[in-house]
């Protein structure tokens, strides 16, 4: 969103900046969270590399925005949410490969699109309503529909799979009912990419 205002209308969720430690990379992940990684200093000092005794909470941990898509502190951000298992960071944070996007039609650096055909009309795959109590009907947008069908699977903004399977048709239905109102992630597996959508549960 453009806002020419930005600034003045800025909602702190977090303030840690200090001679010892400071906000470092920012990161949108595959799984719709955004990680941050912070820099720090022990006494201000000893940056790099950290001794053996250089643990903190603050280097042994990254800071996660939940929702990104939610406004202000309905992002739920959590100052140390991703514990590292041990590990330290300086500050940086993974480049990560979306494998997911499909080739770049037109482009000269593109390689993915050799020998595929086309998926027409833009987004193959669409869910409505969306949002919805729980209750979604895909539709598919392909040429040639394996019998098999299109293998699915649905995430938490977690990362945690909470569905798995197969839909077979140019329609079909995806429940999600029983679970709790949110925001979820459908993967569906096409022959030349995944298509990621967002699904909304009221």
């Amino acid at each position: 969103m453009l806002n020419a205002n930005a600034y003045q209308n800025k909602i702190v969720i977090d303030s840690i900046d200090s001679i010892s430690n400071s906000g470092s990379a920012i990161r949108l992940a595959p799984n719709g969270k955004i990680y941050r990684s912070n820099w720090w200093c022990i006494d201000g000092i000893y940056c790099y590399p950290y001794p053996d005794s250089g643990f903190a909470p603050v280097n042994t941990h990254l800071s996660v925005i939940n929702y990104p898509d939610s406004f202000g502190l309905a992002c739920n951000y959590v100052g140390l949410g991703q514990y590292l298992n041990g590990l330290r960071t300086y500050g940086a944070l993974p480049n990560d490969f979306n494998l997911g996007l499909g080739p770049l039609n037109g482009s000269i650096c593109d390689t993915l699109s050799v020998g595929l055909s086309e998926v027409k009309d833009g987004i193959p795959i669409q869910a409505f309503p969306n949002p919805s109590t729980g209750l979604f009907t895909v539709n598919i947008k392909y040429e040639t529909l394996p019998k098999e069908g299109f293998a699915y699977t649905i995430y938490s903004l977690q990362g945690q799979v909470i569905q798995r399977g197969v839909i077979k048709g140019r329609t079909s239905s995806i429940n999600l009912t029983s679970f709790e109102s949110g925001m979820y992630l459908l993967n569906v597996t096409l022959p030349k990419q995944v298509v990621q959508i967002k699904l909304s549960k009221l």
